[in-house]
């Protein structure tokens, strides 16, 4: 599973950036990067692998990440993860927020199953630049959480996160 869908899907956001670069479709002023579960796990591979670029990233609920977890059978499990093997641990979205130079935001949901939320902390946790987290109480996986009258909301922030 991994060799193929690093060999195509992941390869292909990369392969990307030049691409359209090239064809003059955007320019390095205006890399933002965005995406959900597995676009998520693309931004934040993309934000870390070409970290001058990138200006800033938003993400929700990021695919594959803490999947070193599953080997720990005291932890809740997500309901879809391939099977693990010791080379999935650097393509962890926690070893991506390590290395991105852009500010970061993630929201996600309290009742994702997927994509669990003490992975998504572990992402915020591993970042160094200026970070966000949101938390929307009952969001499970895949749902938007754009709703301004939800007010079930737990927001964080550290290393001098601004609103744009």
């Amino acid at each position: 599973f991994m060799k193929e869908y690093f060999s195509s899907e992941g390869g292909k956001s990369l392969d990307g950036a030049p691409t359209e670069e090239w064809r003059g479709l955007w320019n390095e002023e205006n890399i933002h990067m965005a995406g959900g579960s597995q676009g998520a796990f693309q931004s934040l591979a993309i934000s870390a692998l070409v970290p001058d670029r990138v200006k800033s990233c938003f993400v929700r609920y990021p695919w594959l990440s803490n999947v070193a977890s599953v080997t720990d059978e005291t932890r809740i499990m997500s309901t879809f993860l391939p099977k693990f093997a010791d080379g999935m641990r650097y393509f962890d979205s926690v070893s991506f927020a390590e290395r991105i130079k852009a500010p970061l935001e993630i929201v996600t949901g309290m009742a994702d199953t997927l994509c669990l939320p003490a992975s998504m902390f572990m992402v915020y946790n591993a970042a160094k630049v200026p970070a966000k987290i949101t938390f929307i109480q009952a969001m499970p996986h895949g749902t938007g959480g754009n709703d301004p009258t939800d007010t079930e909301r737990d927001t964080h922030s550290k290393n001098g996160f601004t609103e744009k």
